[in-house]
């Protein structure tokens, strides 16, 4: 589940979809343009998931996402999360029936990921966990 508070006080809420690395890719990318999200690494969801290794091990199927911040106080346009990846899709709804779109991605080494949201208005937010 995901909660946002929004500047204008309204709260929306949605659930978050796990989805496949290329799923994320190719919707992420209908949604904010072509070469909007980059990655380097292999495409783990072919070798099953990064945690299920030995605890204590190393994964060397290391993934690397980079997406632009669209947070103009925050200065730096650029945002990178490495690990074995997560992906997930959702949508959320206002209580003022406000529509938002948010796609995000989580590291599993570091419990850190960012995210980008789109309301049905257009305007675009940045996420940072």
């Amino acid at each position: 589940m995901l909660q946002v508070f929004a500047s204008d006080g309204e709260v929306l809420i949605g659930t978050l979809e796990p989805v496949a690395r290329r799923i994320f890719f190719d919707s992420y990318e209908k949604m904010f343009g072509l070469g909007s999200i980059d990655a380097d690494g292999p495409d783990l969801s072919a070798y099953g998931n990064g945690l299920w290794g030995p605890l204590g091990s190393s994964n060397a199927l290391l993934d690397t996402v980079y997406g632009e911040s669209f947070d103009p106080a925050a200065g730096q346009s650029q945002r990178t999360v490495t690990g074995p990846l997560f992906y997930w899709i959702g949508n959320l709804q206002g209580d003022k029936q406000t529509l938002m779109q948010c796609f995000m991605i989580g590291s599993s080494h570091s419990a850190r990921g960012l995210g980008r949201c789109k309301s049905a208005a257009g305007k675009e937010y940045t996420v940072e966990f």
